[in-house]
């Protein structure tokens, strides 16, 4: 308890530059997800499906073959 005191004491001069900062960049990222296409935002898995190694996997072994 008295750590946190002492720390609150140090930075309290700058805590409305923190604020103010945290501040801004929270709206700059919130333009940013509102510019930002609907797939991309929700996690598009057809364009992640691609690069996985599973989904690799199962084109290289046909579904003819037993799979180990």
């Amino acid at each position: 308890m008295l750590a946190a005191l002492a720390v609150f004491a140090v930075v309290r001069s700058q805590l409305w530059l923190m604020f103010g900062i945290m501040g801004l960049l929270g709206l700059g990222n919130g333009i940013f997800s509102a510019a930002m296409p609907t797939p991309i935002r929700a996690g598009d898995r057809d364009s992640r499906k691609d690069l996985s190694i599973t989904s690799r996997a199962r084109l290289a072994i046909p579904s003819s073959l037993p799979r180990p």
